[in-house]
């Protein structure tokens, strides 16, 4: 059996839609876990409400929104009860359009073993390709340097702060990086191994489902959680993969936009919980003695 794990947030059309896919359009044995994630706007009562009679799916309403992190682990933790042969950790904005991809997964770890898997994520709005994040893993430097740029635009004196964030949502400029990034896509058609996964969509094994009770850290709220990941299966030696051969469509950000009344809170939101995930990873892994998720 595979368990699905929506974090729900916000936007009831989308987890509905979402729900509606992976029950009646996906072939095989599987279940549901939607974890409401503090919605304020009452959407995770009336998931429960909905879902109330039906017994493979049920809904996990938190009193506070707990951050990526803590939400996607609480719906982990659940799934693990079900001795599940696969727990697939999603944001409420996928489509699936393989109505094998259950089997598809299955047959992908009979071919080459995982602990986890991301699918192809295509963005469908910019054909963006979200997997592999990255091909290698982030060395201390790295991360520390995406921490401290990140300090220096928290720093900003606010009119250019607000600056920034009109120009980070540039149309313009947001399609000359795609450009720029699609033209970099045909690395992304080969299956990878030790590469950095997108969250938008997780697929774990009994690999790691068997040896992990959260796959991640819960100091972190939003950002940077897979790469924590990526770092820590390196340590156990473990396998992350990629498989263009599975694919699924990523309806972007839809409910942390709506979260926003600007386009500098949104950004701040960003930034700060860059920093304080960035000063997680090195925490966690730039010393000898480590204190674990």
């Amino acid at each position: 059996m595979v368990v699905f794990v929506i974090l729900h947030y916000l936007t009831l059309e989308n987890t509905i839609s979402e729900i509606d896919h992976i029950m009646f359009d996906l072939s095989g044995e599987k279940r549901i876990i939607i974890v409401d994630n503090g919605s304020p706007n009452g959407s995770g009562e009336v998931l429960e409400e909905k879902y109330r009679k039906n017994d493979f799916i049920e809904v996990i309403i938190s009193s506070v929104n707990l951050g990526f992190a803590k939400g996607m682990n609480i719906g982990y933790q659940r799934a693990k009860k079900y001795d599940a042969e696969n727990i697939i950790l999603l944001n409420n904005d996928i489509e699936f359009i393989q109505e094998n991809f259950i089997s598809l997964v299955k047959e992908s770890y009979a071919r080459q073993p995982f602990a986890v898997l991301g699918p192809d994520v295509v963005v469908p709005e910019t054909h963006q390709h979200q997997n592999p994040k990255k091909t290698t893993e982030y060395s201390l430097a790295e991360v520390q340097n995406i921490h401290d740029k990140n300090q220096k635009i928290w720093d900003l004196p606010d009119y250019l702060f607000k600056l920034r964030a009109r120009l980070k949502n540039s149309k313009i400029l947001t399609k000359i990086y795609l450009k720029i990034k699609i033209k970099n896509d045909d690395q992304r058609k080969s299956i990878m191994t030790n590469v950095v996964l997108h969250g938008s969509i997780l697929i774990f094994s009994r690999e790691f489902i068997d040896k992990f009770n959260v796959p991640f850290s819960s100091r972190t709220f939003f950002y940077f959680e897979t790469e924590i990941l990526d770092r820590l299966i390196r340590e156990k030696k473990l396998i992350s993969k990629y498989d263009p051969t599975i694919k699924v469509l990523h309806h972007k950000s839809s409910s942390t936009k709506k979260s926003f009344s600007s386009e500098a809170q949104q950004l701040r939101f960003q930034v700060k919980n860059m920093i304080r995930s960035t000063e997680v990873f090195l925490e966690l892994f730039g010393k000898e003695d480590k204190d674990g998720l």
